[in-house]
């Protein structure tokens, strides 16, 4: 078990990491964290002050934005002429853009997702897309008691939600998962959840992310069989937030629609794992609404 928390902390550790990279600008290589993605990128990189910002276009030309402050204690605003050229003809004005981490960010997310006729400091507008998944797999309920580490049919239903960019890294979801019995284990459940993901490696044919299952309100029916031979069958209904960690990757087939593989429940915060090495295994396939 300790080995794999051990795996699973560096697996969340390269979330980090994998969100930057190394670039040269004018002959000054900088590790720049990638904070949007789309026909211009947002980068930043941390200084120990303060951040500096970059942006790049779909020829991976890099300019930094700048803000020179003059001995008058008057601005230059050489940002704004960047962004203006940058997004020439989408009718965005960069009149109200603020040097600083929010505005920049809201302005190229709303040149992103196809701009707004007049950009404002705090009204831009983000669309949202949405996707319909169905999913199958096996799984041994790696939160629940399993002496015989049975594993059984599960079925699922997920709607995942987006900001409406190219290639968006972060999503959430909401799933309804139903498990099945069998001889070995007579418990069945059917959970809803709602989740995060992070893709730490996303690219235009397929993603890998980590998968966060904030909390969960599962319904289960559990048959004991008595000493003399009779049954007794205990429903449950529990809320929780487990907060457990997963991986998974999206394929895509094309503009519509994707193929999915997961691995769910590794480990959690507020679970305890049984006995059993964690299974929890589906593929799934997903069309955009």
């Amino acid at each position: 078990m300790k080995k794999i928390i051990f795996s699973l902390l560096f697996i969340l550790l390269s979330l980090y990491i994998s969100a930057q990279k190394q670039y040269t600008v004018k002959g000054e290589t900088l590790n720049l964290r990638i904070e949007l993605e789309g026909d211009l990128d947002f980068l930043s990189y941390k200084t120990k002050d303060n951040y500096r910002f970059f942006i790049k276009d779909k020829n991976e030309t890099i300019y930094e934005l700048l803000n020179t402050r003059q001995e008058d204690n008057s601005y230059l605003n050489e940002y704004k002429r960047v962004l203006s050229n940058l997004t020439q003809g989408s009718n965005m004005s960069t009149e109200k853009v603020g040097f600083g981490h929010y505005s920049l960010k809201q302005f190229i997310r709303a040149y992103n997702s196809s701009g707004t006729k007049r950009y404002t400091y705090t009204g831009e507008k983000v669309y949202m897309q949405s996707r319909l998944g169905v999913f199958g797999g096996i799984t041994n309920h790696p939160f629940t008691e399993n002496k015989n580490n049975a594993k059984v049919p599960s079925l699922a239903v997920e709607f995942e939600f987006f900001a409406k960019i190219s290639k968006p890294r972060q999503t959430g979801y909401f799933s309804i998962e139903h498990t099945f019995e069998n001889s070995k284990i007579k418990y069945t459940s059917t959970q809803l959840a709602l989740g995060y993901r992070y893709r730490f490696i996303n690219k235009s044919a397929f993603n890998i992310y980590g998968n966060l299952q904030i909390s969960t309100y599962t319904f289960s029916k559990n048959t004991f069989v008595l000493a003399d031979n009779s049954k007794e069958v205990v429903n449950d209904a529990i809320f929780h937030i487990p907060l457990s960690f997963g991986l998974g990757s999206d394929i895509k087939i094309n503009n519509h629609s994707l193929v999915t593989l997961t691995y769910k429940n590794l480990f959690a915060i507020f679970e305890n794992n049984s006995a059993n090495f964690p299974i929890d295994f589906a593929v799934g396939y997903k069309v955009n609404l």
